[in-house]
């Protein structure tokens, strides 16, 4: 289940309302603060462990307009870094794989719009567990 939170300010306090989820909310005097709050009150009103994984979405309405540009900025800084970090995974499968196929290091890196350096690298480096 993914719980929606919706962020607020009330003064120089963050505060937070899981809109799915009836009387968990809180507050915090940071950003880092709040989530682990936000964390806690959900795992307190579905009396379950504060380690379990949750996936939680935050909304910044209720906000200063320079925040939520900056949340929304934020957020697709995160889905680039996913993005970035599954191209390298997919770069490094492929390099291998056309190693084994034949392909010359120097058609590979221009096939996958890296050096050939960089090929090079990927088919010495050990695979990781």
């Amino acid at each position: 289940m993914i719980y929606r939170v919706e962020i607020g300010l009330d003064g120089d306090t963050w505060v937070a309302d899981v809109t799915n989820l009836p009387g968990a909310h809180t507050f915090a005097r940071s950003l880092v603060s709040l989530d682990h709050s936000v964390r806690e009150a959900i795992a307190l009103v579905l009396d379950i462990s504060n380690e379990a994984t949750l996936e939680i979405e935050y909304s910044y309405e209720k906000v200063p307009a320079v925040v939520k540009v900056a949340a929304e900025l934020g957020a697709e800084r995160r889905a680039n870094d996913a993005r970035v970090k599954r191209l390298q995974a997919e770069t490094s499968e492929r390099a291998r794989e056309l190693t084994a196929a034949g392909y010359s290091v120097r058609d590979i890196a221009g096939l996958l719009h890296v050096s050939p350096g960089r090929v090079s690298q990927i088919v010495n480096q050990p695979l990781s567990a």
